[in-house]
């Protein structure tokens, strides 16, 4: 971890000198404040506002940025995560970054300044090289759940692409001649920076079926866009529709059951309610997923790990 020490040694100053510098305190010469902040900005310094006694990384507090607070999966997830980790004398700080980079960035300086020894988040984008680094060169592993974003960082992904393709060649033999498929949408992201992607595995399952019409609606998490579903819907009238997320599944659900229409039907995110409700569902692995993030908490090697976990389609009734 990089200490004051550290920063006073680069800037030629003494640690009281850096550390009034660093917290806006008494008068500092314009040289002088710049020299350390320049120190602290090469070396990777953030400025421990929770606890300035503390040094180095708490080896029992992990971070996790939370990108989609609707995101009923995610939950899930967490919730498992600190179950486990709770058994260990380990404790979660919770962040949330709406997908967007601005906050993540935040969240990143927030969770170095609190000493967490991992960062486990969901990339909103691919920008955020050197926050990134800051908090790798302060000691704290950081690892990329969902999405594999950064090439040269470690992740944990489900295969959602060849749970797509499952889901396809499903309704494909339901005899299904006009597919919706509601893949998730990025504000700051390009569909090629991201993997998985559903959208891949669907229309590697449409390769060699010419006669399929089909459409791809890319459902980000704000009410314009729950609408924009609702309209492919209603203008494509599909005869087999792959929900992407447990949210674009409800509204999905909500507008066939409230128009008595006869649709295949298949979801990711499978839960209780969707069993409830005998809906096809694409499961994930969360047993393996959780084993393979306490995992990387527990192995302190630094090695780079790549984990795809594969997908299950769960068939139930092929229409609702």
């Amino acid at each position: 971890m990089i200490t004051i020490k550290d920063v006073a040694k680069r800037a030629g100053v003494s640690s009281a000198t850096a550390s009034r510098a660093l917290h806006n305190i008494g008068h500092i010469k314009q040289e002088t404040l710049q020299k350390v902040l320049l120190a602290a900005k090469e070396l990777g310094f953030v400025a421990n506002a929770t606890a300035q006694s503390l040094k180095g990384t708490s080896p029992n507090t992990i971070g996790i940025i939370v990108s989609d607070i609707r995101n009923e999966y995610y939950w899930k997830i967490v919730a498992k995560l600190q179950e486990q980790l709770k058994q260990q004398n380990k404790q979660i700080v919770l962040a949330f970054s709406a997908e967007n980079p601005a906050e993540e960035e935040a969240n990143f300086r927030y969770l170095i300044a609190s000493r967490v020894s991992v960062i486990i988040f969901t990339p909103s984008a691919n920008t955020n090289h050197e926050i990134i680094d800051i908090a790798i060169k302060n000691g704290i592993r950081v690892l990329q759940l969902y999405r594999d974003v950064y090439p040269d960082l470690s992740s944990i992904v489900n295969d959602d692409e060849d749970g797509c393709y499952q889901a396809t060649k499903f309704l494909i033999e339901n005899d299904c001649k006009k597919l919706l498929l509601v893949d998730v949408g990025y504000d700051y992201l390009k569909f090629k920076d991201v993997v998985p992607c559903r959208s891949i595995g669907f229309f590697k399952a449409l390769q060699n079926e010419q006669s399929i019409e089909h459409v791809v609606v890319k459902h980000k998490f704000t009410k314009d866009k729950d609408l924009e579903i609702v309209n492919q819907i209603e203008c494509f009238k599909p005869d087999g529709i792959i929900a992407g997320t447990n949210i674009s599944c409800m509204i999905v659900m909500d507008h066939i059951m409230k128009n008595n229409m006869n649709v295949n039907f298949v979801s990711f995110d499978d839960n209780n309610w969707l069993n409830i409700n005998s809906v096809s569902a694409i499961q994930q692995n969360n047993d393996i997923l959780i084993e393979s993030i306490i995992k990387f908490i527990e192995n302190t090697d630094n090695e780079l790990l790549k984990v795809k976990i594969p997908c299950t389609l769960i068939k139930r009734k092929v229409s609702i």
